[in-house]
């Protein structure tokens, strides 16, 4: 399951799609309850023809059994350099790109590194929000699913995006309304958009020292936080 499959395909012709490159992406790791997990894709943004974002996370978070997420993140992901295995035999039934886990060693997959840890305390507590096994109406919720880019439209910075980073909260709410009858779920969990300020180079080469730092190259602080939902409904910004 780690080692998943990436496909791009020409649809210059709607009508007739074709299949143009296949990638393995090695998905993140993280360890729960003295067991290793995969994280799971959320969603997927192209910067180019051969880097993309990746939004993966584990399955905990407000709304789950368990709260305190362990994984939560935004990778860049970079194509230079990996297999191309579309039309090969890793294409058929009998011959498996990854056997019992470990991957064909005539395979080198995407490389990635993480851009955003959407787990960042210090970063959360700025905005009142948490990620927590305490859970409360600012704890960070389960499915995180959403991601895009927009330009900051910033004359004196061309190459800043907002990256919008949203939840799917499944309609949880304890005052709902559907299908023309009312009903009440255990909780409510609000939809939530995070928003961080991204520098981005014309090619993508490098991202900027702004927005990659360390070793994990976590994002520079948040730039907005939109928090909707109920009475605690809440819009900030730190400028």
């Amino acid at each position: 399951r780690r080692h998943a499959r990436l496909l791009a395909y020409d649809i210059s012709n709607p009508a007739a799609a074709t299949l143009k490159g296949e990638w393995i992406l090695p998905l993140p790791l993280y360890t729960q309850a003295g067991v290793q997990q995969v994280a799971s894709v959320g969603d997927l943004t192209v910067l180019n023809s051969r880097q993309f974002l990746v939004l993966a996370r584990d399955g905990n978070g407000r709304g789950s059994s368990s709260t305190a997420s362990l994984y939560r993140a935004v990778l860049v992901y970079d194509l230079t350099g990996a297999t191309n295995i579309a039309g090969t035999a890793f294409d058929t039934v009998a011959t498996p790109v990854a056997p019992n886990g470990v991957l064909a060693p005539a395979v080198s997959p995407a490389t990635s590194a993480v851009l955003i840890n959407l787990n960042d305390q210090a970063e959360l507590v700025k905005f009142g929000l948490n990620n927590s096994s305490s859970s409360n109406s600012n704890t960070l919720a389960e499915k995180w699913e959403s991601l895009t880019l927009a330009p900051a439209l910033d004359p004196t910075a061309p190459d800043d995006f907002f990256l919008f980073v949203g939840n799917d909260n499944d309609f949880s709410t304890t005052d709902g309304f559907q299908d023309g009858a009312a009903f009440k779920a255990a909780l409510s969990t609000d939809s939530m958009i995070l928003v961080y300020r991204l520098t981005l180079g014309a090619r993508l080469i490098n991202i900027s020292s702004r927005a990659l730092t360390g070793a994990d190259g976590d994002a520079k602080a948040p730039a907005i936080m939109y928090h909707y939902g109920g009475p605690a409904s809440q819009v900030v910004a730190n400028g």
